[in-house]
């Protein structure tokens, strides 16, 4: 007789499920039998103290390096290991976000942020239903979001920390899809209006990617990289010295700068990914992994390093 499945992401830890079966003729129904099964919480992996490595001393010239230690899993299910480097007890990033929980529908909880700062994420957007970024396991490292280039979005409510006026840097890795064209990657306010800074091909041709800042003499676009390779995975940079520089790197790479006067302007909005906020058109066709903000701006070297480590 056929089996019947129900398939773990219709579970919750804590439940009581219980099946009835009811054996049926043509002609009359059988006895019914049930059998019960009480739902339990998997186990979370496990994992001892990093080690933390300078080459000889503790001097600045040097490199440290981290190595996680006896991670496990008793489910044997895939693990990743999440880094969230810290001064004086706080996250460099602002927003962390590996993207390597599988998060899947608004009920099942946040997009967490590893970061110090805690700015999480919420699937979809205020536009309603069909929102919301598929997640998959297939990313650049580990999980991924695939954006569905029609209206996918990541909320990350508006704070304090993200509100960046100085020194800056965004990381993320990208896979654009051939099928369609992509807009916007990710936006702190609108182009137009309450603008802070963004990163996509603002113009709608595909053919760019550019970054963007508000600065107190207007909207200021970075040099742009011409779009990468169709359906495979690349890893971008933009950061901002705090003064008069945005630059751009991809796949560790500098690959141009543009200076300005006017100093960095912030924005109250709430950060999108995906989009930006009340831009129709301008949603974001692509899988998106590892997003994280700095506040400060990162060094060539450690963007390059960034990109050796993660392209594993």
């Amino acid at each position: 007789l056929p089996q019947r499945t129900m398939v773990s992401r219709e579970l919750r830890a804590g439940e009581n499920w219980t099946v009835h079966t009811h054996p049926v003729d043509w002609l009359t129904n059988g006895t019914r039998t049930q059998a019960a099964l009480f739902v339990l919480a998997a186990n979370a992996p496990t994992s001892s103290s990093p080690t933390l490595n300078k080459t000889i001393l503790n001097s600045t010239h040097e490199n440290i390096t981290t190595y996680p230690q006896d991670v496990a899993n008793g489910d044997g299910d895939v693990v990743t290991n999440v880094t969230d480097w810290r001064v004086n007890g706080s996250s460099i990033a602002v927003l962390n976000l590996p993207f390597d929980h599988d998060v899947r529908d608004g009920a099942r909880g946040l997009v967490f942020d590893y970061s110090s700062h805690r700015n999480n994420g919420t699937l979809g957007s205020a536009r309603g239903s069909g929102t919301i970024p598929r997640w998959t396991s297939e990313g650049r490292v580990g999980g991924a979001f695939v954006f569905d280039g029609i209206n996918d979005r990541i909320n990350v409510s508006r704070s304090v920390s993200l509100n960046l006026t100085g020194g800056m840097s965004v990381s993320f890795w990208l896979n654009l899809r051939s099928s369609s064209l992509y807009k916007i990657i990710f936006a702190k306010g609108q182009q137009s209006g309450d603008v802070g800074y963004g990163c996509g091909d603002p113009s709608g041709f595909s053919t760019i990617i550019v970054c963007w800042y508000r600065t107190s003499a207007g909207v200021v676009y970075a040099t742009g990289i011409n779009r990468p390779s169709f359906d495979s995975w690349n890893h971008i940079v933009m950061t901002y010295d705090g003064t008069t520089t945005v630059r751009m790197y991809l796949n560790g790479s500098d690959v141009g700068d543009s200076a300005y006067g006017g100093s960095h302007q912030g924005a109250s909005a709430d950060l999108e990914i995906g989009g930006s906020v009340g831009e129709t058109g301008s949603d974001l066709n692509a899988t998106l992994d590892e997003f994280r903000i700095y506040n400060r701006t990162l060094t060539p070297e450690q963007v390059d390093r960034i990109f050796l480590d993660e392209n594993r």
